[in-house]
């Protein structure tokens, strides 16, 4: 089960590769984009987040529906559509229409289910762990890849970089991923708002939420005072990056 582990866990770090390998520089570069303001540059960083919002839920009920393997392609090709259009796009509103696709392949949650489907109950914490791990080195690879790569050949290609890791995704998925079981379904489904009022669950998704909005300010506001007020050199950004990732 190690290799199916392995495989998921690179599937979860990849999407989160996508969206960290752009967040040290997008806001740079898309304020640089036809018919970009400050505004629309915020709403360019956290629209991903919030298609991922809207879509996760559905997501997930889909894969009960049709299975896992399914559900994850699905997402995992309008990933990869999204990343194509931010990848020649020239204006602002092609680049949020890019990035809305990005977040709309919300399969985070159906693959992290996938992993509980197959590991019992006793090595889910491992395996859990794991993939954890693998989110955890994406975005140290993303916050030294990504000044460096931009400098050198743009921001198109970060996305061309996202693109080519989803569809290596697709080939582990099919690969390497085994045959997924039928699902069964005997537990009562939990009302909404019975975990709504779990005061733990509560206190870890307000933690959840000030940490990825104070993660987001800080993308969207560093670099461009870094740069623009400061003059410090663009291709050197990932040093800052570094330096904040170990702290």
């Amino acid at each position: 089960m190690l290799n199916t582990i392995l495989a998921l866990s690179f599937i979860v770090g990849t999407r989160f590769f996508g969206l960290f390998i752009v967040l040290p520089v997008l806001s740079l570069y898309a304020l640089k984009l036809e018919g970009s303001n400050e505004f629309l540059v915020g709403l360019l960083v956290g629209i991903y987040a919030l298609m991922q919002m809207i879509f996760q839920v559905p997501f997930g009920i889909l894969s009960d529906k049709i299975g896992r393997k399914k559900t994850l392609l699905f997402g995992l090709i309008i990933f990869i559509i999204g990343s194509l259009i931010c990848s020649f796009a020239n204006d602002i509103y092609t680049m949020l229409f890019g990035r809305m696709l990005q977040g709309a392949g919300a399969i985070g949650a159906v693959a992290t289910a996938m992993i509980s489907d197959f590991i019992n109950e006793e090595n889910r914490a491992k395996a859990m762990a794991i993939m954890g791990s693998f989110i955890g080195i994406s975005f140290a690879a993303s916050m030294v890849i990504s000044p460096l790569m931009s400098a050198k050949w743009g921001l198109s290609s970060l996305f061309d970089l996202s693109t080519f890791l989803t569809l290596l995704c697709i080939i582990l998925l099919y690969t390497i991923v085994p045959k997924e079981n039928k699902l069964i379904h005997e537990n009562e489904k939990t009302p909404f708002f019975h975990l709504i009022k779990q005061k733990n669950l509560t206190l870890m998704n307000i933690t959840n939420f000030m940490q990825k909005m104070l993660m987001s300010i800080a993308f969207l506001i560093i670099p461009i005072i870094l740069v623009k007020h400061f003059n410090f050199e663009q291709n050197k950004l990932w040093i800052i990056y570094t330096i904040s990732m170990i702290a």
